[in-house]
């Protein structure tokens, strides 16, 4: 960008069109439960966030998928493929992304979509250095994402860390009807450290814009195909949720095992118990009980070994033997 360019930004298209073009980073943030200008239902949850936020990605995919150096796309099952490829769950896929992403260039559309972000970094784990060290490597994305957008029902429910990392908070009033609020930041006077944020409202779309206007201007539901695809993907997501693999300190732990620990980790889920010293004289696995112990994989009581409910998931979180 040269130094007599003048990008007007007054929509949050504007914003999002001049961070793919001008090698901005911008982070929105879906929301429906606290109310800003518009009011809304009530109801925080089936009001169309994910809808909201794969409508706008593949908008910006579709005027701008032929600008990919990897893989262009242009038909529209390509530009829909690409959204689902943007869309995540987990927050260890947003490592993956840092590690294997090339660097985008002026015109490509990069995104990163996470869906539900409040269960991956809800506030019940704003000290978790790992949650911490997440927000700070998406300050420097830049170079490899132009946009991160994510969904939520509030603000409030993330981890303190990330409830400053946002700049834009879409809030949806109702089904097709939203605000735009830019989260302003500032720091006081008599107190530079402490910073504060206050809303700025840059438009809506609401019933009243379109009885103005005459226009339609409701965000569309997704075509049966793609919310087909996206049911699908959220069930298999929460179904992985559940089995543990949301849980990062499980995903550690999985590293330091060896084979025979999981070997035996296996056989204990599946018999329900063991004796230890069966396991110490018999199965000749005494360091990998003990290995297990420490991770808290399995519990003693007495001279009785059981499993763990984590570890019923770290087995299904192991790769099959091969």
């Amino acid at each position: 960008m040269s130094g007599h360019d003048v990008i007007v930004l007054k929509t949050i298209s504007d914003f999002i069109d001049a961070a793919i073009w001008h090698d901005f980073l911008i982070a929105i943030l879906v929301t429906s439960a606290s109310e800003g200008k518009l009011k809304n239902l009530g109801i925080d949850y089936g009001v169309g966030k994910s809808s909201l936020m794969l409508n706008l990605c593949f908008t910006f995919i579709d005027m701008y998928g032929d600008k990919f150096r990897l893989n262009p796309c242009t038909t529209r099952d390509e530009k829909w493929n690409r959204v689902f490829e943007m869309l995540h769950g987990f927050p260890y896929e947003l490592e993956e992304y840092f590690y294997k992403a090339p660097k985008r260039y002026p015109g490509e559309p990069m995104f990163f979509l996470l869906d539900d972000i409040q269960r991956v970094f809800g506030k019940s784990r704003s000290r978790d250095n790992y949650v911490r060290s997440l927000r700070d490597r998406c300050t420097t994305a830049r170079p490899q994402l132009a946009v991160l957008m994510a969904t939520a029902p509030d603000i409030g429910e993330l981890a303190y860390p990330w409830r400053y990392f946002f700049n834009f908070e879409i809030k949806i009033a109702e089904r097709g009807y939203y605000e735009v609020q830019r989260l302003k930041k500032w720091t006081m006077f008599d107190n530079p450290y402490q910073t504060m944020v206050r809303l700025d409202y840059k438009g809506e779309v609401s019933r009243e814009v379109e009885a103005e206007t005459g226009l339609t201007l409701r965000f569309p539901p997704l075509p049966s195909d793609v919310q087909t695809r996206y049911d699908d993907w959220r069930s298999e997501c929460n179904k992985r949720f559940d089995e543990g693999e949301g849980e990062w300190r499980l995903r550690s732990i999985l590293n330091v095992l060896t084979d025979e620990a999981r070997e035996l980790l296996e056989d204990l889920v599946v018999h329900g118990s063991y004796e230890r010293q069966h396991i110490i004289t018999v199965l000749k696995r005494g360091d990998e009980l003990k290995l297990l112990i420490n991770c808290g994989l399995v519990e003693r009581f007495g001279d009785t070994v059981v499993p763990t409910k984590q570890a019923r998931k770290m087995v299904k979180m192991m790769p099959p033997k091969t």
